[in-house]
């Protein structure tokens, strides 16, 4: 797959076989009309390397939205086209001022392998840029380098695991909204949490262990 999605489009379940993306995706339509990316529960996409999917554009002009909820029997799952899995393989999921909050969610999903090292600020299996996501019931884990990376947006994550990235679980600077809910944080090198500039950070029920 390597066409920009600028209309209503749905990724069905196709019975085992993965979604191959094969360049950068951008899913996004107008200023006043929303482009959403609809993935079903059980759909595997795998992504070659340095590609990922961006969703709104960068400066809010024009809106998209990905809408991926799984099941706890059927997750979603975004990762690399490898054999052999590396961590920073693809560049991640990554949410712009132009996503469209109500239509967009990550729910039971499993987000690996991504946070391609291209020393820019946006490495990170999911990166939240002026924007506003919900997370739920999944797993970042394996990223080059943050799981998530929070710039100047608001992040919502609960009952999920943020595990084994390569830097930090999340890394939130700027102007930043954290409310982490029933989550776990292991595995993550140097810090769970990190946190640089004015963020604020609501914590419950979390659980950190094992952050070097």
């Amino acid at each position: 797959y390597s066409t920009n999605i600028n209309k209503d489009v749905k990724w069905g379940n196709t019975g085992g076989l993965p979604y191959i993306i094969l360049e950068g995706i951008q899913v996004y339509k107008s200023p006043t009309e929303t482009a959403t990316l609809t993935i079903e529960a059980g759909v595997e996409v795998r992504f070659n390397q340095g590609n990922g999917i961006d969703i709104g554009t960068s400066n809010g002009s024009s809106k998209g939205a990905l809408y991926a909820q799984g099941t706890e029997e059927k997750p979603i799952i975004f990762t690399s086209n490898q054999e052999t899995h590396t961590s920073g393989y693809w560049k991640g999921l990554r949410f712009y001022s132009g996503t469209e909050t109500s239509k967009t969610i990550l729910e039971h999903c499993i987000v690996e392998y991504g946070g391609s090292r291209d020393w820019s600020y946006l490495e990170s299996n999911v990166l939240v840029n002026k924007a506003t996501l919900t997370v739920k019931d999944s797993k970042i884990r394996k990223s080059g380098i943050c799981g998530i990376r929070v710039l100047g947006g608001d992040l919502e994550i609960e009952n999920s695991e943020v595990t084994g990235n390569s830097v930090d679980g999340i890394y939130s600077d700027v102007s930043a909204k954290l409310n982490i809910t029933g989550c776990d944080f292991s595995g993550n090198d140097p810090y769970a949490i990190h946190i640089s500039g004015t963020t604020d950070i609501n914590i419950t029920g979390t659980t950190v262990s094992g952050n070097t």
